[in-house]
């Protein structure tokens, strides 16, 4: 897949408005994007398209995939990465001394939520109209973000048939693995269900235990914040779920033979 960086910023930096379109963009990512780890001012929504990335917030990292939404807040450090190969995306900043309270009305609230398919056609219209100062346009811009926002939260999660208590626990632990409280006791308390029987479920329909994959999505994170970020061992640990720096080195190493220092490049 062809990797790309499309972006508009509006021809202007303050407005007369309480809020107003700062910038919108088109990305499509295999690498981190370092420019984009920034604490911001103003308040910014990423759509998830296609791929998946990787979002972190009060030193917790949640996966964004396609169909969902992440919001920054503004004043929030902002630090995301691909989670696979690729990772493509939609994103819209909105700027000015309101825009917290903006997005606080529409109940758009920091994190990830489902919203349904992105609104591709809004967001490329958006790009022509932000480019032009004269205030019809820049009304006209920001009644078309407004239109994306209220997508955004008006979003219903589709029901599916699932195969029961063992991949709602999957579903589970891919969201929250970054909680060091997160155990097989705790997924059976929040399932209402027999911690046994729970076990021996999953164990069936994926092929290994509960505590082994939960293991394995937390080292499977760890590395790519190793590999990809300057951030300290004890900063990873604590955003992986680890409850110590000393226990995380412990398992890095025994997973990979060689110690955190050694892939964290």
């Amino acid at each position: 897949m062809k990797m790309f960086a499309n972006y508009c910023f509006a021809p202007f930096q303050k407005s007369e408005f309480d809020f107003f379109v700062r910038s919108v963009g088109h990305f499509c990512l295999a690498r981190i994007d370092k420019g984009s780890w920034k604490k911001a001012h103003f308040g910014e929504i990423f759509w998830g398209v296609d791929g998946a990335g990787y979002f972190v917030l009060d030193r917790k990292q949640y996966l964004l995939k396609p169909g969902y939404v992440w919001y920054y807040p503004p004043g929030s450090q902002h630090y995301f990465f691909p989670a696979g190969e690729f990772f493509e995306y939609r994103w819209l900043t909105i700027d000015g001394r309101q825009a917290h309270n903006l997005f606080q009305g529409l109940g758009i609230r920091a994190g990830v939520h489902y919203a349904g398919e992105c609104p591709g056609a809004l967001f490329n219209k958006l790009e022509l109209e932000i480019s032009f100062p004269e205030r019809k346009r820049r009304l006209a811009a920001l009644s078309l973000a407004f239109s994306i926002l209220t997508l955004a939260v008006s979003g219903t999660k589709r029901t599916t048939r699932r195969k029961g208590c063992a991949e709602e626990a999957r579903l589970m632990i891919d969201e929250d693995f970054s909680d060091p409280e997160l155990n097989i006791e705790r997924i059976a308390e929040l399932l209402h269900v027999n911690r046994v029987s729970l076990s021996r479920s999953f164990s069936r329909l994926y092929g290994t235990s509960i505590s082994g994959y939960l293991s394995g999505r937390r080292i499977q994170a760890a590395l790519e914040y190793l590999k990809n970020t300057e951030l300290s061992i004890a900063e990873i640990a604590g955003m992986c779920g680890f409850s110590s720096a000393s226990y995380f080195s412990r398992v890095i190493s025994e997973a990979t033979g060689r110690p955190p220092g050694k892939i964290h490049f």
